[in-house]
């Protein structure tokens, strides 16, 4: 792995132009094709002042960051993306990108993976069923190699996301809340083989998601949604 040899000055990214075995959360498959971007920045956490207790909030304010960039860049798309607590991009209840983290040594790794010009005709039925392009929900063209394109404004929202974590910048919380998915629909979270049920109230400062349930609220700070 390019991060744990050393042999590279951080920060670098590295684009697949195919993926043949992505990794999603929980370490689940990733499945995508030619149309689609798979991208992973990998930074120093020290260099960039980033907290551990920060890290885990990396992949949600990627996610906010580039919800607001797809509409600056795709005018068609501007308001159509939010955020799914705590890592996916989504648009009509329909996935189109998710971020990933993990350590590699002293190395952030920060994967990207977005449906830009995405074909789902190879996929399987549950990803047809749950999946969205940019392209598609934009309905039209969105130019030549539109993934390539993706990939330079993708590195500079992570830096982006990365800066407002580290300066405590009240408009990246802001923008996760206002534009979390889940807010006032039914949330079904697991965690550690334990499924809570309850209402989305939001995402907190600290990117936990609030729900309300039977007697009160509960704050969870990390968790698996389940779709329907």
């Amino acid at each position: 792995m390019l991060a744990a040899s050393g042999g590279m000055t951080l920060p670098f990214a590295v684009r697949a132009l195919r993926q043949t075995s992505g990794r999603g959360q929980a370490g689940r498959a990733w499945w995508s094709d030619s149309g689609s971007l798979a991208l992973t920045v990998a930074l120093d956490p020290g260099a960039s002042g980033l907290r551990e207790s920060q890290e885990p909030r990396v992949a949600l304010a990627t996610a906010a960051c580039l919800a607001l960039r797809i509409g600056r860049e795709i005018p068609a798309l501007a308001g159509q993306i939010g955020v799914r607590w705590p890592n996916d991009l989504e648009a009509g209840g329909r996935k189109v990108g998710g971020i990933l983290t993990e350590r590699a040594g002293g190395v952030l790794l920060v994967g990207v993976g977005l449906n830009v010009t995405t074909d789902f005709a190879s996929a399987t039925d549950d990803i047809r069923g749950m999946a969205d392009s940019l392209a598609g929900l934009a309905g039209g063209s969105l130019g030549e190699d539109a993934p390539g394109r993706a990939a330079g404004w993708v590195c500079e929202e992570v830096e982006r996301a990365v800066n407002g974590l580290t300066t405590s910048d009240a408009w990246l919380a802001e923008a996760w809340n206002r534009l979390d998915t889940l807010a006032g629909c039914p949330v079904r979270v697991e965690r550690a083989g334990r499924l809570t049920e309850g209402i989305g109230l939001g995402i907190d400062a600290d990117g936990c998601l609030r729900l309300g349930v039977r007697g009160g609220v509960e704050v969870v700070a990390a968790g698996r949604i389940l779709r329907e």
